[in-house]
């Protein structure tokens, strides 16, 4: 979630009914996260429509690639911020930290850029330290997840020459030795193998010549959980897509109240759910056809955060107090809508007990299930041909 999405689920009932384990250092880099703001916020009010500054852009959006895993817990958030405080000029630390009225302005003259720079940086550790705040209760939680880390399979999926390797393992550098017996660890925990056992029984593999035998067990199903990452779950049964119009895909949506509402969700999800000459519409219904809580409709909930009831569900909640128009919202509708349509997610968190961190990273930056830079691409087409398109 952004830093604004973080502040919003604080003051939640939800998140305000359950036990905060966070510690009094955590607690103190949201407040000032907080702080910094709403001294945004402010700074903003200031300003005209047409000067507004920019905390996120689609540029920014770097992503958390697999190559370069996000791994954070309580030291890594104390740790960044103690650099951040003090690489930060005084002049931005003196009002961050201060107990004083924010100020209506910044103090870098016309340099709205320097602002900028510390503005985002200063959000980024609060987003990490907000994100450790709300997920330290679930490490056990957590922890269970870690069999869907599919890096194993992703890195040795990208060798070539894998298995001549792998049957010539004394012949390897010891460097790239060490590098294969991690991924093949990860490999075989995707079968829900400890990875203790994983590792012991790898080191019987190596001892008696059978690492590819290791690697050719356990490669069916880490295949599989890496392809389910893409695969559409629970398909919806309300498409009209059919050889009659086979460029056109028809998905039934309640016609939500406000004009704007609805120009909003055609701007957004039609725009994104297109490929080649093929494009999907919303079929916009009045709200007493048929079933509507079956059909696909829009609530806003102040403070929500942004969601579907499920893989193939109807209903999709909105955060009431987000500007439609704010590259946030128009991203997340387009993202949630994919869930409507069966699509999961396709990044994926963890807790690596063995180093006691949280893990997370998007398997694909470029796929909109993925990553918040992410867009439309092939393979949606096709997985939604797969389940949507009817010759009949």
């Amino acid at each position: 979630m952004s830093g604004p999405e973080y502040t919003k689920y604080f003051d939640t009932a939800e998140f305000k009914s359950r036990p905060d384990r966070a510690s009094a250092a955590v607690n103190n880099v949201i407040d000032l996260g907080k702080r910094n703001l709403d001294w945004f916020k402010l700074i903003n009010s200031q300003r005209p429509a047409d000067q507004q500054l920019p905390l996120y852009t689609p540029e920014l959006q770097s992503g958390i690639p697999v190559e370069s895993p996000k791994a954070y817990n309580e030291q890594t958030v104390l740790a960044d911020y103690d650099a951040l405080i003090e690489a930060m000029p005084e002049s931005y630390k003196e009002v961050l930290l201060g107990t004083e009225e924010l100020p209506v302005d910044h103090p870098f003259a016309s340099n709205d850029e320097e602002y900028l720079l510390w503005a985002r940086k200063m959000d980024r550790v609060y987003q990490s330290a907000s994100r450790w705040k709300i997920m330290q209760p679930n490490l056990s939680y957590l922890a269970a997840r870690s069999p869907q880390d599919i890096r194993g399979y992703y890195f040795l999926s990208q060798i070539e020459d894998l298995s001549a390797q792998l049957l010539a393992w004394a012949d390897l550098e010891a460097g790239t030795q060490s590098q294969y017996v991690e991924w093949l660890v990860l490999l075989c925990h995707n079968s829900y193998e400890q990875k203790d056992a994983c590792r012991a029984e790898l080191n019987d593999s190596i001892a008696t010549n059978t690492v590819l035998s290791f690697y050719e067990k356990y490669f069916p199903q880490a295949e599989k959980t890496y392809n389910s990452f893409f695969a559409i779950r629970n398909a919806r049964s309300d498409a009209v897509w059919t050889s009659v119009n086979p460029l056109l895909t028809l998905f039934p949506f309640i016609k939500p109240e406000s004009l704007e509402v609805e120009k909003w969700l055609v701007d957004n999800i039609e725009d994104e759910w297109q490929w080649g000459d093929w494009k999907l519409k919303l079929n916009f219904l009045d709200e007493n056809t048929g079933n509507a809580q079956q059909t696909t409709h829009i609530v806003f909930t102040p403070g929500a955060t942004p969601h579907v009831d499920g893989l193939g569900g109807s209903t999709i909640t909105m955060d009431a107090n987000a500007p439609l128009q704010d590259y946030g919202s128009r991203w997340t509708i387009r993202h949630e809508y994919g869930h409507v349509l069966g699509l999961p997610d396709c990044y994926i968190e963890f807790y690596d007990t063995d180093r006691e961190i949280i893990i997370n990273y998007q398997i694909d930056l470029d796929n909109l299930m993925c990553s918040r830079r992410g867009k439309l691409q092939e393979k949606h087409y096709l997985e939604l041909k797969k389940h949507y398109y009817s010759q009949n």
